[in-house]
């Protein structure tokens, strides 16, 4: 056992031929163990005496400007250098003390950011004490504090109340003879020659393959093996404090600081290390007895004891005695949980303590005669919640009976008989509209009101007409063998048991009302209409139902046909649901109502908002192509400023435009603490998000940069896809832009995709997406607002958005913040390809729903022939383009992949789970880019 050279996998193969797999899983796991040893140890460390304090740096890595766990550190360091660097070192240091010939404490610090010719920063005393340290240092008039000459070392000690003896390294100064010792009977020695051994020995004892850089949810961040390695470093270390350790003696210690160490071994190792395990088995007795305890929470478990302790005689168990147990490993299985003590674990029978006493009176008084609810499993079957006492629907009726004030528990297994629709030949409406104002909760979390409001949308609770959305409340009727009930149901509940959220009940709803006023004759008269609707309205239940049931249905496009009555449909609905719109529809080019949807954006409240800085002519070749847009009287269009030096020039912009609809100007106040240009632009998406969802109550918003221009069916392509984001919560964003949409390599303008890449330039998203992403913003954002939008927001990741193969959105300009002529940037934006479909030409749109395009993708993945080389398929011939290939990739060789195929430079763009569908530039064939790992 050695703390000076780490063992790893091909050690053991070589020089005991285990298996690799076997030996780098034992390593692993042993290296855990070790590690969890070495923290508990240190927690129980107290360092007296000479005690030498140092930091050190265990290497550094590399991030970029946009990395979200070192924001702040970088826009810190772009503030004061006035630049921004490509990539940034990232310095992994720990903070150590070592009592002279005797025990050591390691602690973490931050890691941190720094140019990238600068030496390891010095250790400060703020990073000092948040590491910890000085919990591990006893401040007696025994001690002293030995250091180098970091000045945060004399602060340290002078909190300590305790000496220090400091030297310089930088006058070369290490081990110094001084003139007096800090205390008396203490070391005349300067220096921190331990401790600086002691860091060589940790460096020597870290494996090369450990890298300094890690990934968490695929941001760069610092390895925590890393971590790992430290703590069994220290572990080792200790350990050896007094004297070599044998192996025998590292295995007991170890066993008791944590308990066993398990490891299978398959087939060359089984063999190998058969008699070993044999022999050690038959040294130990494996007997176990079952316990069943209670305390006067009124729950009890089952909790496993072994070898000696199983083996105590009958009557020590007698007479319900009091038992301490320390070291238990609970698990959990089926609903029950149960006990199981360590190794290393604590049992002491009839303890002499209050708590002990406190249990006994209890059990002596009334415990004993107590309904206990027993929460472990035996039976092989899933066992009772501990969240109430177990019971059928007949004894719950029967104790809520004598129930008055109190409230209490029950944990009931039934099943679900129905859902109440009707109640005396009325419709009893699933659906309610609820306040969405977000308010304070506990623990600093921001929640919405979630209080039903009146028709106009007024909340009494907010006092004020705010947001408002929809929430289920079903009455639904249980039953088991004994009985049934009718429960209230609330929204959590209520959308796992259906299946589906409130908006989809609610699309649903409408679906099947729209689709029999549709199929009535347009020559009756309203009042006959309702009539019918009304006595067919068990059909629309029905309807609903079915919904639920069913895997989320198709979503049509609004294909013209003959028009409809507004005021029949808006009334009829209002009426049945109870919910009243508070806008009409704008003057615009009518899409017919197809019988299965809803469309989103031509029921009001939806807004189109252009972001702009100080650029009038981009501004006005942007509003120029928005007002060639057959849908724009559809929206509420607004400009968003946010230089108040060019709002004059830019509302002058606007005024002239020829849109020939009404324009609203935004203007954001100038926030002097916002200098660098990523953050300002990130602050102005803020700004024009927060006034579009909370100050405009728009339900969707299209936002748009005003350097961009539009293609013939950019707002066609919004609506046809916004139903998408009603029915498919799997969908958070519709975008007009692909990022790999160069010429050589789209074609087909019909085809949309999905991402889990967010492509922006030209893009939308709901309400709701908002109130998830407004408490998660960052307040002083130091990365582009597209970045952190795609590796910022956990809850994000699992969502993608919908995209088109060829991009309904052009860049224009040559001199913005990122995009100037002759750069990189603008060299790959002039390649790329632009839309130019007809207005009304897009059609089908429902194979993008999540089902089914999961589907599509596995067939295809599935059915394309495998290819290992790029290259091979520059000569498949044209008139196989119709086959598709899969390549799979490697994400550190992607850069290579994607100079052939000639997509985006860098990560991976335009993926969705590791998936890119794209086709060769010369030979035309369709290929399946599949990442190795991911996909």
């Amino acid at each position: 056992m050695s703390h000076t050279k780490a063992v790893v996998a091909t050690d053991l193969v070589h020089a005991h031929g285990v298996p690799y797999n076997s030996a780098d899983n034992f390593l692993r796991v042993l290296s855990e163990r070790e590690a969890a040893a070495g923290k508990k140890a240190m927690s129980l460390i107290r360092l007296r005496q000479e005690i030498e304090c140092d930091a050190t740096s265990l290497g550094r890595f590399f991030v970029k400007p946009d990395n979200i766990f070192y924001a702040d550190q970088i826009q810190d360091l772009q503030q004061k250098k006035r630049a921004c660097l490509k990539s940034y070192p990232v310095h992994v240091r720990v903070v150590g003390a070592i009592q002279r010939g005797g025990l050591m404490v390691v602690k973490f610090m931050t890691p941190k950011v720094t140019l990238p010719k600068a030496r390891p920063p010095v250790e400060s005393i703020r990073e000092i004490d948040r590491s910890g340290l000085a919990k591990y240092i006893g401040a007696d008039k025994n001690t002293a504090i030995y250091s180098d000459g970091a000045p945060s070392w004399r602060t340290f000690a002078k909190k300590l109340k305790i000496p220090v003896a400091q030297v310089s390294h930088q006058q070369r100064q290490y081990a110094v003879q001084l003139r007096r010792a800090p205390r008396p009977k203490l070391s005349k020695v300067g220096g921190t020659q331990c401790i600086d051994a002691a860091w060589g020995s940790l460096k020597r004892f870290m494996p090369k393959q450990v890298k300094r850089k890690g990934k968490m949810k695929g941001v760069s961040c610092m390895n925590a093996t890393l971590e790992r390695r430290v703590y069994q470093w220290l572990w080792r270390k200790n350990l050896r404090a007094d004297g070599d350790v044998t192996g025998q003696e590292f295995l007991l210690h170890l066993s008791k600081a944590c308990g066993e160490i398990r490891a299978s071994f398959f087939n060359e190792a089984a063999e190998k290390f058969f008699d070993l395990m044999e022999a050690e088995s038959a040294k130990r007795n494996f007997v176990k007895r079952n316990l069943t305890i209670a305390d006067d929470s009124a729950m009890s478990m089952i909790v496993t004891i072994w070898a000696e302790r199983a083996q105590k005689e009958d009557t020590v168990f007698k007479g319900n005695p009091v038992v301490v147990m320390k070291g238990v490993m609970v698990k959990e299985w089926q609903g029950g949980r149960s006990g199981s003590l360590t190794e290393g674990g604590l049992m002491v029978m009839q303890p002499d303590i209050p708590e002990a006493k406190a249990v006994s009176a209890w059990w002596q008084s009334t415990g004993h005669a107590q309904e206990i609810t027993f929460i472990s499993q035996t039976n092989g079957l899933p066992g009772p919640r501990a969240s109430g006492k177990t019971m059928d629907i007949m004894q719950m009726k029967q104790a809520s009976e004598q129930m008055v004030t109190e409230q209490e528990t029950f944990s009931i297994y039934c099943r679900l008989a129905a859902v109440q629709t009707r109640k005396r030949d009325e419709v009893q409406p699933l659906v309610y509209n609820a306040c969405m104002e977000l308010k304070d909760g506990m623990n600093g979390r921001t929640l919405p009101c979630n209080r039903r409001v009146d028709e106009n949308g007024f909340c009494a609770v907010c006092d004020k007409k705010g947001k408002a959305g929809p929430r289920l409340n079903l009455r639904c009727r249980f039953e088991d063998a004994s009985g049934n009930c009718w429960l209230t149901t609330f929204h959590p509940a209520a959308e796992k048991i259906l299946a589906l959220s409130a908006q989809e009940v609610l699309l649903a709803f409408m679906t099947a009302l729209i689709g029999l006023y549709l199929a009535l004759s347009d020559t009756e008269n309203e009042r006959t209409t309702v009539q019918r609707l009304r006595r067919a309205h068990s059909a629309t239940l029905h309807a609903v139902e079915r919904a639920s049931r069913a895997v989320r249905g198709a979503v049509h496009s609004p294909t013209p046909a003959r028009s409809t009555s507004k005021s029949v449909s808006q009334s009829v609905a209002n009426s049945v649901l109870g919910i009243a719109s508070s806008k009409t529809l704008a003057q615009a080019p009518e899409p017919a109502w197809h019988p299965e949807i809803l469309e989103p954006l031509a029921r009001g409240g939806s807004g189109i908002v252009i972001l702009a800085h100080d650029k009038p002519d981009t501004l006005a070749r942007c509003l120029d192509s928005l007002s060639k847009q057959p849908d724009l009287g559809l929206f509420a269009l607004t400009v968003s400023l946010d230089h108040e030096p060019s709002f004059a020039k830019m509302e002058a912009t606007v005024r002239a435009s020829s849109t020939g609809h009404q324009i609203n100007v935004w203007k954001k106040p100038d926030d002097p603490k916002q200098k660098v240009p990523v953050a300002k632009i990130a602050a102005h998406f803020h700004f024009a998000l927060l006034q579009s969802f909370e100050v405009a109550k728009y339900e969707f918003a299209i936002f748009i940069e005003n350097d961009l221009i539009l293609a013939p069916d950019f707002l066609w392509y919004f609506r046809l896809a916004a139903p998408l984001l009603d029915r498919d919560p799997s969908l958070w964003c519709v975008s007009s832009w692909n990022d790999n949409g160069f010429q050589e390599i789209v074609s087909d303008e019909l085809r949309l995709f999905r991402t889990d890449y967010f492509p922006g330039l030209g893009w939308m998203i709901r309400n709701d997406t908002w109130v998830l992403l407004r408490p998660l913003w960052p307040s002083f954002p130091s990365t582009g607002w597209d970045h952190w939008l795609r590796h910022g927001v956990p809850e994000l990741r699992s969502r993608d958005c919908v995209a088109p193969e060829v991009p309904r959105s052009k860049h224009v300009d040559t001199k913005g913040t990122n995009v100037k002529a002759g750069n990189g940037i603008f060299k790959l934006l002039e390649k790329m390809a632009f839309s130019k479909l007809p207005h009304g030409q897009l059609k089908e749109v429902s194979y993008l729903l999540r089902d089914s395009y999961e589907a599509h993708m596995q067939k295809l993945i599935q059915e394309a022939a495998l290819v290992s080389n790029v290259d091979v398929l520059r000569l498949r011939s044209t008139a196989q383009s119709t086959h598709h290939y899969k390549i799979p990739y490697a994400r550190e060789d992607f850069a290579t992949v994607a100079k052939k195929l000639q997509l985006y430079p860098g990560q991976p763009r335009g993926a969705r789970r590791g998936v890119i569908l794209t086709q060769h530039p010369q030979s035309r064939v369709k290929i399946a880019l599949v990442d190795r790992r991911q996909a």
